[in-house]
């Protein structure tokens, strides 16, 4: 460890006492952190399984690292399950636009008053990516016209302020959207329910409600990228650390 590269005898049950104190200094940080994110206009949520020792010698269970993402903060909370009562919790107060995938795990917390359940369209996308190998045409064609969606964020959005961000996604994001509907509604009936392509229109079509907020919420992107960039971390390091000890030291 680097603690004996420099020389330094530290026992385990030490190393642990300081980074459970350091956490304790922080989380007045984190709790201001959270209440801020609460106040703000859009917060994207994502989630990874986290291996927690259940006190079973040599057992581990399964608890979920939650993510949530807006313009100022990241903050990250734990819960033993996946149930949908964690983003619930978290998202108590909320008053905006929670951007998501299809997890039914946040349905609790869009149910809530005064939160908006906006979709992810690189989500979508990516069911089209994983139908190339089986139907490399029709994947291509969803591909390209999603495409569309992306290239007006990518190409538009940054320069514009916000009256010509609300312009961009109430004219050339609808014209967009309005594109790939059709594309979808006049293919979904011929494609088989469980083929790849199958299920990747399917997934689009029920999920239109939400993948269809950005028009009209200009302010937030068209996926959640930013919340699954912020889990890559704790998924990278869970190569390295493999589990946590407890469930108070996985919070």
């Amino acid at each position: 460890t680097r603690f004996e590269r420099e020389g330094l005898d530290f026992s385990l049950s030490t190393a642990c006492d300081v980074v459970r104190a350091t956490g304790d200094l922080v989380a007045p940080l984190v709790t201001a952190m959270k209440a801020e994110q609460l106040t703000e206009s859009f917060i994207q949520g994502d989630d990874t399984g986290m291996p927690v020792l259940d006190g079973t010698k040599g057992k581990t269970g399964t608890g979920r690292l939650w993510v949530y993402a807006s313009a100022r903060h990241v903050v990250y909370d734990f819960t033993a399950t996946k149930k949908g009562a964690g983003p619930a919790a978290y998202l108590k107060g909320f008053n905006g636009v929670l951007l998501a995938d299809g997890g039914s795990e946040f349905n609790a917390a869009a149910a809530g008053d005064g939160i908006i359940r906006a979709g992810c369209w690189s989500h979508a996308r990516r069911y089209f990516f994983d139908a190339r190998e089986q139907s490399p045409a029709l994947a291509n064609e969803a591909i390209a016209k999603i495409g569309v969606l992306f290239d007006i964020e990518r190409e538009k959005m940054p320069a514009a302020d916000a009256a010509q961000r609300r312009e961009l996604r109430a004219t050339e994001t609808r014209v967009a959207l309005d594109a790939v509907k059709v594309w979808l509604v006049e293919r979904v009936h011929g494609l088989r329910p469980k083929s790849a392509i199958g299920q990747a229109v399917n997934y689009a079509l029920n999920q239109w409600e939400y993948l269809e907020v950005c028009a009209s919420h200009p302010e937030i992107p068209i996926h959640n990228n930013m919340s699954e960039l912020q889990l890559r971390r704790p998924v990278v390091g869970r190569k390295n650390w493999l589990f946590a000890g407890s469930e108070g030291g996985a919070t």
